[in-house]
């Protein structure tokens, strides 16, 4: 057993109080410093992974060959389970201007331009392109403009469309409205329009990548097809009977404000193949599209005006499923080629 030795003195106090408090200041300082060791690694794993995260997207914009535009980790992705997105194909349009110098040396008659293209078409896609498996079309084609609507739309237009002889089809009009993307590139400003069809029309809707030489663009439309030959819009309530949902969140909506005619009515022309490539992963089309003033002028070839040249694919399963890089690798170098072939930059 423990003896004992007395009442401790006030100096032997003193030492265990100031061990004791030596001991807990020691005890305090090593979980200060264990805290601050957690909070320093949890602070450099956070910048870590950020660095990983913008690496990985510095090399997605980087390791892929021009006109690619494959990002699928940062790139906004459609949600098929809402029912605002379930119908919307995604394609993209890579576009080839047909300047008036090609309009009038090689597309002098038009077939010729469009003959040689093709042959190039089918040496470097193996596609056949049978001249009897080419559609063609020709519009008379009307712009409005939506401005008095509270928001003027990218495009809100009537094509009504004609055969070869100049002669309309009845019930076989078009009404489409379109609107951008903000600053081009970001395409969730784009789908932030609802611009579905009203129910009982028949009609398609796409968000469609607009690609041109120095830029690209994303589109939201909505096309709404066969209406009577006669059909016409005057006013915005007629444009919202059409999509009635296109002006939610216009603050300044004016259902009752009028439609104007944005410019002269005008024909268009169009001459493509249609089909399935790179293994038949990719539905294509390949699509001339020439202007003219009137019908009679795109029927007889006279006064063409700024024309293009297009490839139109569509994502995975016509549209409907995601985008697959080697089939937008191989588009984005027929596109390149193209360009090579007219001289363009």
């Amino acid at each position: 057993a423990r003896s004992y030795d007395g009442p401790r003195s006030f100096s032997d106090v003193k030492k265990s109080l100031v061990s004791w408090n030596q001991r807990v200041s020691c005890g305090a300082t090593e979980i200060v410093m264990m805290v601050l060791g957690m909070f320093l690694f949890v602070f450099v794993a956070v910048v870590v992974a950020f660095l990983l995260g913008y690496l990985v997207a510095i090399e997605q914009v980087t390791a892929q060959p021009d006109y690619v535009y494959y990002y699928p980790n940062f790139a906004y992705q459609l949600d098929r389970n809402n029912p605002k997105e379930a119908d919307i194909m995604e394609t993209r349009e890579y576009q080839v201007k047909l300047s008036n110098t090609l309009l009038h040396t090689k597309y002098k008659p038009r077939m010729d331009g469009i003959r040689e293209l093709t042959e190039f078409l089918r040496n470097k896609t193996g596609e056949k392109l049978n001249e009897k498996d080419a559609d063609v079309q020709i519009y008379l084609e009307t712009h409005y403009s939506s401005v008095d609507c509270g928001h003027k739309f990218s495009e809100l237009r009537r094509r009504i469309p004609h055969d070869t002889e100049g002669i309309p089809f009845e019930n076989k009009t078009a009404v489409g409205i379109n609107e951008d993307s903000h600053k081009h590139k970001h395409k969730a400003t784009a789908m932030a329009w609802d611009l579905q069809a009203a129910e009982g029309y028949k009609s398609e809707e796409k968000i469609e990548q607009d690609i041109h030489t120095s830029f690209y663009k994303f589109n939201r439309k909505t096309k709404i097809k066969n209406l009577s030959v006669d059909f016409d819009m005057e006013t915005c309530s007629d444009m919202l009977d059409l999509f009635p949902y296109a002006l939610d969140g216009v603050e300044e909506a004016n259902p009752q404000g009028k439609l104007s005619k944005h410019s002269e009515d005008h024909a268009v022309w169009i001459y493509s193949f249609s089909d399935f490539m790179f293994y038949d992963a990719i539905k294509y089309k390949f699509a001339w599209t020439l202007y003219y003033p009137t019908i009679e002028d795109a029927v007889h070839e006279s006064h063409v005006s700024s024309s293009e040249f297009s490839i139109r694919i569509y994502s995975l399963g016509k549209g409907y499923g995601p985008w697959e890089y080697n089939s937008l690798k191989y588009t984005a170098e027929l596109f390149q080629a193209i360009l090579d072939f007219y001289g363009e930059d």
